[in-house]
């Protein structure tokens, strides 16, 4: 049997998600374009307000992972919190067998 494990850190959608969704519903109650901050925000603004908050619910943070230890059955992983972004409330993990 093979275990995967994958690692993502959640995102706090109270914070600059809300802030850069504000300006989105703006732009499209105006029908005007996206500012480039929005746009490198979300990457595609277009998306609808559940699939933005479903697809920037994680952030990547492969950059502060790393794979400390593998030996027989036993996987360890560490996660460097300094390396996190302000906007990462919590830390998942999840294990496919």
């Amino acid at each position: 049997m093979c275990m995967s494990t994958h690692i993502v850190g959640v995102r706090d959608l109270d914070g600059k998600f809300e802030g850069m969704l504000a300006i989105k519903r703006a732009c499209d109650k105006a029908e005007v374009e996206y500012p480039a901050a929005v746009e490198d925000y979300f990457g595609e603004p277009e998306f609808s307000e559940d699939e933005l908050r479903s697809i920037m619910s994680e952030i990547d943070i492969e950059g502060a992972v790393t794979q400390v230890y593998l030996q027989d059955g036993v996987d360890t992983w560490e996660v460097t919190l300094s390396k996190l972004s302000d906007e990462v409330k919590a830390v998942r993990f999840s294990n496919s067998y």
